[in-house]
């Protein structure tokens, strides 16, 4: 009977320490690696959200890889083709097997400004996560969050949408609501940044700002915090 009990103290020692060491993060050893090193998925996001607009001349040539992109294709030119585009489903070229643009509006950006923010907050909050809880962690918080926004916005305002927004705000909400809540996760966003993004979000309610994709933000937002 000693000797069972001993084992099975031993095992649960055992357990305990695989999963300490689980936790623990070489902190020097990550920082001395190049930033594609430490961030590879958050890195090459930036790179695709960056590569593809300059591409396509932030979203404005729909003859070439735009039309592949968005959410759906482009209206064709003429009265005829907007008609055509206002009557059917904004899922109509998802519906033939065109999947990947439930996920690719988010790498596409309408001017200069919209991605520097976007590219800079998912830097400092992908990279965040993905620094302190995995490179899986994040691909699957991004895709997740891609879904959740882009069909929002599709099914409330159609299909003519583009930006990374609102994976930022599902970001934003999952990096606060964690920092708050489970404090064990590194994950951490200060006071001011946390009423810059919101005090953004109402502004954008109101259209002072113009045409924003806020059932994106919304969406993204809540399934972050949820999440």
């Amino acid at each position: 009977e000693a000797a069972a009990e001993a084992a099975a103290l031993r095992k649960d020692s055992e357990r305990r320490q695989a999963q300490a060491r689980k936790k623990v993060i070489n902190v020097k050893e990550r920082w001395q690696r190049p930033l594609m090193a430490q961030i590879p998925v958050t890195f090459m996001l930036g790179m695709l959200c960056f590569g593809l607009t300059m591409i396509t001349d932030f979203g404005s040539r729909t003859e070439t890889l735009t039309d592949r992109l968005l959410f759906s294709q482009p209206p064709e030119p003429g009265v005829a083709g907007l008609q055509k585009y206002m009557q059917e489903s904004p899922f109509a070229r998802i519906r033939e097997g065109q999947v990947w643009r439930l996920i690719t509006p988010i790498f596409l950006h309408g001017n200069v400004l919209h991605l520097m923010f976007n590219f800079y907050w998912l830097i400092v909050l992908g990279g965040m996560i993905e620094f302190r809880q995995g490179s899986l962690r994040m691909i699957f918080l991004v895709l997740a969050f891609a879904l959740i926004s882009n069909v929002s916005q599709a099914l409330h305002h159609g299909p003519n949408f583009l930006g990374f927004s609102g994976v930022g705000y599902g970001l934003f909400g999952y990096v606060w609501v964690s920092s708050r809540y489970v404090p064990e996760a590194g994950l951490y966003i200060s006071p001011a940044n946390v009423a810059m993004w919101l005090v953004w979000f109402v502004v954008c309610l109101t259209g002072a700002v113009g045409d924003i994709a806020n059932a994106a933000h919304w969406s993204g937002l809540v399934s972050g915090m949820v999440f």
